[in-house]
């Protein structure tokens, strides 16, 4: 698992929002080192193709830099950055209860993304930095998400969610 190894340095270097004292850079950094821990069968391994670009998104190259670097299109960069961020952070791709809030409330694939990260509690920094967007694109996408919910705060999103999941 050196590869894990490898990332989180990369990660500990190129990320502006990375500090030692922060929660959530914390999280993203032992998770990364948790891959390394378990017997390797039990570690969701990263493709060839998604080691490439986890390496390339630490270096700080963007979505588009990276895309036209590996002739990849950007619905296949969202999918393979899905799934880096699943396998490093822990996040499942897939939670019944936001599954039903954005069928029944008709959030977009991203607005979904942006409410799993509310449900963390997780600040537009941190979601703008693991989600590979400006952080003025995050605030547009959070103020949709609770427009669409109806919902006041983003504080309120996880009791909000609870609320929902306990109907």
């Amino acid at each position: 698992m050196d590869f894990a190894f490898e990332l989180n340095e990369k990660f500990k270097d190129n990320n502006p929002y990375y500090t030692e004292n922060d929660s959530n850079a914390r999280a993203v950094r032992d998770s990364i080192h948790a891959l390394q821990l378990p017997p390797e069968s039990s570690v969701p391994a990263f493709s060839p193709e998604e080691q490439r670009i986890a390496l390339l998104l630490t270096e700080g190259l963007t979505q588009r830099e990276i895309m036209r670097k590996l002739n990849i299109t950007a619905l296949e960069f969202s999918r393979r950055a899905s799934a880096i961020r699943e396998k490093v952070t822990g996040m499942a791709p897939h939670d019944p209860v936001v599954d039903a809030v954005a069928k029944e409330h008709k959030l977009t694939r991203r607005e979904v993304d942006i409410l799993r990260y509310l449900q963390r509690n997780n600040g537009n920094d941190i979601i703008a930095a693991e989600l590979y967007l400006s952080e003025e694109t995050v605030r547009i996408h959070v103020r949709n998400v609770l427009k669409k919910l109806g919902v006041e705060s983003r504080q309120l999103v996880s009791v909000w969610l609870d609320n929902y999941s306990a109907q």
